[in-house]
């Protein structure tokens, strides 16, 4: 008989089965208080006081991260309790899969609520408008009568502004995700914690949850108007950012090597902290290997800074500054213009040297001085001629002068 979880009628031999393992797994239990150990069929478990993972967690993190306010606070304690868990239940089910040699998806997700169960986490009730299945279609609602979480909020006699079984959620979709292959999010749309009649939740897809929420609110009115308000954990919208930050450090790392200048940031100990491919490849280095070295030891050879540095015009007088040098190290002339990098309080943190190869200009520049030049030359050649042809015309006319009066 079914009895450590509800499911539609269609699974229960399935869980059924899931049940007698489970059961089996329970009860080859030793306890050995001399050494601290627990053991359940041969895997180590630790017994924690509900209370400590819920309202007294909240508690702690409030008082920890009090400076950064309550929201602020409640907030980093809803990531880390759903984090936690929703690793646990990604391992927990990678260990009961391989242990019973499972390969069905539906198998694989009977292992976890009768689990959850028998470890005193709650009761799942699965509703029949449910469809588990092993895409981004995945549809799940279900209810935990018996929530750990809600039950030691009300036993402490706090109400909560949130839904609190943020453990419950987790530890279910890292189950479910690994169970069924594809990404899975649970959000807990009521819970008893904040005066709601049931604790209950929605799986789906991260991309389609609030859809799905959307969805199974407008078949039930009624209950629709209780909800005010509910969110996806945001372990996975931080995936999502993470990706999105990764995408555009990428891009931002492609166009930084894609600048023919050379560039290269330091921080404010002179410390090479980036370097570009234009600049690695001008020294004949790579750029991982210029990371952490001293600007002054890779480009001068010196043992402190180089007293013409433009950063050291720059952090003497934090702007701006532009410099013409020829180093040796790179072979060619250029133009090194240097920008302060300033941290929250204004302070300058480090900066970032572009450095231009004035070859070119600097041959052209040299042409045209020659130019110049020899048009000066000419000049005065021609000047100094026209002189002299007006000196020869005097000459000739006084001695037509003089041959007239003979």
């Amino acid at each position: 008989m079914l009895n450590s979880v509800k499911v539609p009628k269609e699974y229960e031999a399935v869980f059924e089965k899931a049940q007698g393992y489970v059961s089996k797994y329970f009860s080859d239990r030793k306890d050995d208080p001399k050494s601290g150990t627990l053991e359940i069929f041969g895997e180590r478990y630790i017994l924690i006081r509900a209370a400590s993972m819920s309202v007294d967690f909240f508690e702690t993190i409030k008082n920890l991260y009090k400076n950064q306010g309550e929201e602020e606070a409640i907030y980093i304690a809803r990531q880390l309790l759903f984090d936690i868990a929703y690793a646990s239940g990604k391992q927990d089910a990678k260990n009961f899969h391989n242990k019973m040699n499972l390969k069905d998806p539906i198998e694989k997700l009977s292992v976890g609520p009768i689990h959850f169960s028998y470890s005193g986490w709650a009761f799942v009730d699965i509703f029949p408008e449910s469809k588990p299945s092993p895409d981004e279609n995945f549809f799940l609602v279900y209810d935990h009568p018996f929530s750990f979480e809600s039950d030691a909020w009300q036993k402490s006699g706090k109400k909560s502004a949130f839904p609190v079984c943020l453990m419950s959620a987790g530890y279910s979709s890292g189950w479910c995700e690994e169970s069924f292959g594809v990404s899975l999010v649970a959000s807990e749309i009521m819970c008893k914690a904040k005066g709601d009649e049931a604790c209950r939740f929605i799986m789906a897809h991260p991309d389609k949850i609030e859809d799905c929420i959307k969805k199974y609110l407008d078949k039930k009115p009624e209950l629709a108007k209780k909800i005010i308000s509910y969110e996806a954990p945001s372990y996975f919208k931080r995936k999502d950012i993470d990706r999105e930050l990764k995408r555009v450090s990428d891009e931002w790392g492609k166009t930084f090597d894609a600048i023919g200048d050379l560039v290269f940031i330091q921080d404010k100990d002179f410390t090479i902290t980036r370097a570009n491919k234009a600049f690695a490849d001008a020294l004949k280095m790579k750029p991982e290997d210029i990371i952490g070295r001293k600007c002054y030891e890779l480009l001068h050879h010196r043992d402190a800074p180089w007293p013409n540095c433009p950063f050291v015009k720059t952090k003497a007088d934090q702007t701006f500054h532009i410099e013409e040098v020829d180093d040796p190290n790179i072979g060619v002339p250029l133009l090194v213009s240097t920008s302060p990098i300033f941290n929250e309080k204004g302070e300058i943190a480090g900066s970032v040297h572009i450095g231009k190869n004035i070859s070119e200009q600097k041959r052209v520049q040299e042409e045209l001085n020659k130019k110049i030049e020899f048009l000066e030359k000419f000049q005065k050649v021609t000047v100094d001629r026209e002189l002299k042809m007006k000196e020869l015309k005097s000459k000739v006319a006084e001695l037509e002068s003089k041959l007239q009066q003979k």
